[in-house]
């Protein structure tokens, strides 16, 4: 019977992650009955591939521009320019790079968030507090 009842919390926790991992169109879709789940074997875990096996130098390039961004509004742009299906789990590789932490259930738009201010928002706050005179 304990057996059991982690299995279903296992299946439980699994499927809340999903759902947290879904932007708000997979979502509604999802609510609408538009949409369904579908369950995937895995054989072994293995690092995922977002982009086709170019992972490293996309993350590492996408990094780079964030890091050299003048602007929150800049960072905003170029966030918003990554187009991909598995969008969440590039922007936790980007994440990871940059040295943000990102939560299991952080969805897309606060991981953005927290790029943005983690990366730009403390580099222009640097630069402000260097610049004020005493």
């Amino acid at each position: 019977m304990r057996e059991s009842k982690q299995t279903i919390a296992k299946l439980l926790s699994a499927f809340a992650e999903t759902l947290n991992s879904m932007d708000d169109r997979e979502f509604d879709l999802f609510i609408e009955g538009k949409a369904k789940l579908q369950l995937v074997e895995n054989h072994k875990p293995r690092a995922k591939s977002v982009t086709g096996g170019g992972d490293a130098e996309f993350v590492a390039e996408l990094s780079r521009k964030l890091n050299d961004a003048e602007s929150r509004e800049e960072a905003e742009r170029l966030i918003a320019s990554v187009k991909h299906p598995r969008r969440r789990n590039l922007l936790v590789l980007l994440a990871n790079a940059c040295n943000v932490d990102v939560g299991a259930k952080d969805n897309i738009a606060i991981i953005e968030r927290k790029l943005i201010e983690n990366v730009v928002g403390a580099k222009l706050r640097s630069q402000a507090i260097q610049n004020v005179a005493f």
